[in-house]
């Protein structure tokens, strides 16, 4: 009985994984690469790709370019923490339909030194009080102004995250990476035609 208990709970988390509104329409797009007669498929395509298929695709209304994830220092008063996150541009918050509890959707990622969290990380760093227009130091470098708040992802899904930084950031330093067809560097997200 303990172990069909066990094998039941294993199943339901299986079935579960990657449970977020818009799962049935959201999509990571993939290359095919042939090295020495052997293919193997990435996440990574370049980054010239997401622009191109939001202009050139009939039907996809949202592409959104991702940087791999990247843990950094978050800095409020004399508290840091490491969080990990994605630079991201906008169009991912509406693929993967994240809930805001602090902040709008739309405007959220749209300057350089915007910043989303989720839950936890703004009780991480500012305990029970509302973080949006909060301050955040990133790597002793930037500051950064929380922008928004988003309900955490469940834990069983693919693309954790604690921050979403404008890709726009990403960009400006990294113009050789992005900005070029033959650089496999970037995740591209797209929804179903017509999503």
């Amino acid at each position: 009985m303990t172990a069909a208990s066990l094998i039941f709970l294993w199943m339901e988390d299986e079935v579960s994984y990657d449970e977020f509104p818009n799962k049935e329409n959201s999509y990571i797009v993939k290359s095919k690469q042939t090295f020495d007669g052997i293919s193997n498929v990435f996440d990574g395509v370049p980054g010239l790709l997401g622009p191109a298929i939001k202009e050139e695709i009939p039907g996809i209304k949202y592409a959104a370019r991702v940087a791999w994830k990247q843990s950094s220092l978050f800095s409020v008063d004399d508290q840091g923490i490491y969080q990990k996150g994605y630079y991201a541009e906008p169009d991912f918050m509406d693929i993967f339909a994240l809930q805001f509890v602090e902040g709008d959707r739309a405007t959220a990622i749209k300057k350089p030194n915007d910043l989303v969290t989720t839950q936890s990380t703004a009780e991480r760093l500012f305990g029970k009080e509302p973080a949006l227009g909060k301050t955040v130091r990133i790597d002793n470098k930037d500051n950064h102004l929380i922008s928004g708040v988003v309900k955490d992802l469940p834990k069983n899904s693919t693309y954790q995250f604690d921050w979403l930084a404008p890709f726009e950031a990403y960009e400006n330093q990294q113009q050789l990476m992005v900005r070029q067809w033959l650089n496999f560097s970037l995740m591209t997200f797209v929804p179903s035609l017509g999503g």
